[in-house]
């Protein structure tokens, strides 16, 4: 169907039509930007920790070595693994989409 159909109306201008195009005050404003927001990164709860994973920055690139003892010796850090030790603990898998037939990815 190739018609064009066209359909004229008249929007109500003195009326309050919602948000659209409009500031709108936020409630909370005034504390976030004078700095006094809580964020989730300022949740500190007990035994809590942070991960952090060292990748190569070039695609496809193999990493032949690390030197991890500074890493594993720094204050506060609880463990520090590479590739080596997590293959004694993880099993490699491929991710599969059943929608996608014969499609999946490297090994993880």
């Amino acid at each position: 169907m190739n018609a064009r159909s066209e359909i004229a109306f008249d929007l109500p201008t003195d009326q309050k039509t919602g948000y659209v195009g409009k500031s709108v005050p936020r409630s909370g404003a005034r504390r976030l930007v004078q700095g006094r927001g809580c964020y989730l990164d300022d949740v500190r709860l007990p035994r809590l920790a942070h991960v952090v994973f060292f990748r190569s920055p070039h695609a496809h690139a193999r990493i032949k070595s690390l030197e991890l003892s500074k890493a594993r010796s720094a204050p506060g850090v609880i463990a520090v693994f590479d590739g080596s030790d997590l293959l004694k603990i993880c099993t490699p898998w491929v991710g599969v989409l059943g929608h996608l037939k014969g499609i999946k990815s490297a090994p993880q």
